[in-house]
């Protein structure tokens, strides 16, 4: 077994899951906005051109008041996807001692980090495939983060990022399958170790082939420390089933 999950959410209707789960969870801290800033940012890497060539790429953060109702609202933004998620991870994070590191060119690994994120209590980054932006670096070192977790294989982000990482002085772990669906597996289980005798047994399974629901659950997996695990749409993808 992939990890001891007795029960797996399947995610369908996720407008209608979200709304219910949201009116038993206003309390849902800063940090669980902060990802779903990031995973708007994220939503921007399929967007049409037309959408990806505006000056600037923005996330907004969110607040509710006691009765659900949305109060207050803050566009953070930058000239590009990753200098928004540069700034989102300066808005909401003082220090921390792990950075997430995804590609910035797709979406699935960055989705498969959100319960990864929420243990670590980490930002999540992203990265050109081929090289580390100043800026990327710079906010890590800013942070005082000792550790950066990179999302998938050399394919999505290279060997020189990761080489990057270590010159300056950083631990690097890579957490990869052989593609999405053994990349969100492998997380998986990085979680499942993590959180040892605290893991929930619980895993979101979202189709790996679109971003719509593994993008709705993503705060929801964040906040609950509860993975969220790729499967192709039409059949259980071998790694999801362990």
């Amino acid at each position: 077994m992939l990890i001891d999950i007795e029960e797996v959410d399947m995610i369908r209707t996720t407008s209608s899951f979200i709304r219910k789960r949201n009116a038993r969870s206003l309390s849902m801290n800063r940090k669980a906005h902060v990802l779903l800033a990031f995973v708007l940012l994220l939503s921007l890497v399929l967007q049409a051109p037309t959408v990806a060539s505006r000056n600037a790429f923005a996330v907004a953060e969110v607040s509710a008041d006691s009765a659900g109702i949305l109060s207050t609202s803050t566009r953070i933004a930058g000239a590009d996807r990753y200098l928004t998620a540069i700034e989102a991870s300066k808005a909401n994070f003082g220090s921390a001692g792990s950075v997430i590191l995804a590609t910035g060119t797709g979406y699935a690994d960055a989705l498969s980090a959100s319960a990864l994120a929420g243990v670590l209590d980490a930002p999540l980054l992203l990265t050109r495939p081929g090289a580390l932006g100043d800026g990327t670096l710079g906010e890590i070192q800013r942070l005082g983060a000792k550790d950066v977790y990179i999302m998938g294989s050399t394919a999505a982000v290279s060997a020189g990022v990761e080489s990057a990482l270590k010159s300056a002085g950083l631990g690097v772990e890579r957490i990869a399958g052989t593609d999405r669906y053994g990349t969100s597996a492998a997380v998986a289980q990085k979680v499942a170790s993590l959180e040892g005798a605290a893991f929930a047994k619980k895993a979101f399974l979202a189709r790996g082939d679109d971003f719509a629901d593994g993008l709705a659950v993503s705060p929801i997996a964040y906040k609950n420390k509860i993975p969220v695990v790729l499967t192709q749409s039409t059949a259980l993808a071998g790694a999801a089933a362990g």
